[in-house]
């Protein structure tokens, strides 16, 4: 079984929806007493979204290592805001963020 808040195109229909809390993560980071040392994301396809966000304020400032498992290829119209983000990211000391985790 996957779950996923987006679904790939030709698959959303015939599976069971559930209604679950989402949380922000930022703030959620951002409440913590001191950074993450490990951020692990599987979030079928809504990671971009989650590191755009984490990389536009300070939040991960201080964590250690991000590992990423993105999914553009089961979400194809990711595929340039993934590559953006591996180029952003590339030369980042810290944290270290893996993209090709998978």
């Amino acid at each position: 079984e996957a779950a996923s808040i987006l679904a790939p195109k030709g698959q959303e229909n015939g599976r069971e929806a559930f209604d679950v809390e989402v949380v922000d993560f930022c703030a959620f980071l951002a409440k913590l007493d001191e950074p993450p040392w490990i951020i692990k994301m599987d979030i079928e396809g809504a990671e971009v979204d989650l590191l755009e966000k984490l990389l536009e304020g300070d939040v991960l400032s201080g964590a250690g290592y991000v590992f990423v498992e993105t999914h553009e290829r089961y979400y194809t119209d990711l595929r340039e805001r993934v590559w953006a983000l591996r180029e952003r990211t590339r030369s980042m000391t810290q944290p270290t963020i893996n993209m090709d985790w998978w």
